[in-house]
């Protein structure tokens, strides 16, 4: 894509190693409140999103075993399958149904991965009351967060790698995770870019727009500075919140009662139900993000598919067969 630059792989190494961009500013620095177990930790805390009800996926995936549990590719659940990729990150938080609650601890200790907190929805109410419980949790938390779907298939490797080169940011800063475009989707947001704002190698967001027509999709790509949105945030809560405030006041304020209304046992948060169904059921890319004139971006250049539709099974399942993939 002209004028973007990836931090993923760098290829210009004969060895396909990459290669370190001294204006990169590593995240290297655990914040003093950490336990010193977990010195060696990538001080992100991670927020898996393992909510949903299987309808994208039918009849595979259904609401006795949603998607985030299925078994697709590996020994492992797609949600496993996450937990693994963040695991040299802080323990995560892991947002999810209150019916899921044992099937999450059990996936979680198939594999030796205790989460932080996990955060029970009494009713799905899409990723904004979602993300907003989870940043309420964490908001006096000095480390910043990575919220991700826990159904999203990428290289371990590259990912690990690319993680480490995300730069500190600032408190305001909010950054999504953009893809490069293979073609026009009206299954994705779309980020336009704008120029690198300084050293920090985080693009500026001049425009998000979520999952637009196809037409508009194709006008985007003949531009050239459009990214797909990923689904990832990376951001203080507090950054959040503050987003929040300003663009969906009354949502957070029912996730806040929700929160502090929550019945809370040693690892589950469950949400007060009575608090939570006032926040409107809408995704955070609507409510937040489309509004947000302050929006930053990197671009994760690697192996990613979504996994969120027979089409994108068709694709995975295609491209491990084939070895080429997108």
């Amino acid at each position: 894509m002209n004028g973007i630059a990836a931090m993923g792989h760098n290829r210009n190494r004969k060895d396909g190693s990459e290669k370190e961009s001294p204006s990169n500013t590593p995240l290297n620095t655990l914040p003093s409140t950490l336990p010193s177990t977990l010195t060696n930790a990538l001080p992100i805390r991670p927020v898996i999103l393992a909510g949903g009800r299987g309808t994208r996926l039918w009849p595979l995936s259904n609401t006795r075993l949603p998607k985030p549990f299925l078994r697709i590719f590996s020994k492992h659940s797609l949600l496993q399958n996450t937990l693994l990729r963040v695991s040299h990150m802080l323990p995560p938080v892991i947002v999810t149904h209150m019916d899921y609650r044992e099937k999450v601890l059990e996936h979680c200790a198939e594999i030796g991965r205790e989460p932080y907190k996990l955060i029970l929805e009494p009713e799905g109410r899409n990723t904004n009351p979602a993300v907003l419980a989870a940043a309420t949790v964490l908001k006096d938390e000095d480390a910043p967060i990575l919220v991700m779907p826990s159904d999203h298939s990428m290289h371990p490797g590259a990912f690990y790698d690319f993680t480490r080169r995300l730069p500190c940011l600032d408190p305001a800063d909010i950054c999504l995770i953009g893809i490069q475009p293979h073609g026009p989707s009206p299954a994705f947001g779309y980020l336009e870019i704008g120029n690198v704002p300084g050293p920090d190698t985080l693009y500026t967001i001049k425009n998000f727009k979520e999952k637009p027509d196809l037409q508009t999709a194709q006008h985007y790509l003949h531009k050239g500075n459009y990214l797909w949105n990923s689904g990832f945030i990376y951001a203080r809560a507090l950054a959040l919140l503050s987003a929040a405030d300003t663009w969906c006041l009354p949502d957070m304020q029912a996730v806040q009662a929700s929160v502090s209304g929550a019945k809370v046992t040693k690892e589950s948060i469950f949400l007060n139900k009575d608090a939570y169904i006032n926040a409107a059921s809408i995704s955070i890319d609507y409510a937040i993000l489309e509004q947000c004139q302050y929006l930053k971006a990197a671009l994760y250049n690697d192996d990613w598919n979504d996994v969120g539709t027979w089409a994108a099974m068709y694709q995975e399942i295609t491209s491990s067969i084939t070895g080429k993939r997108r």
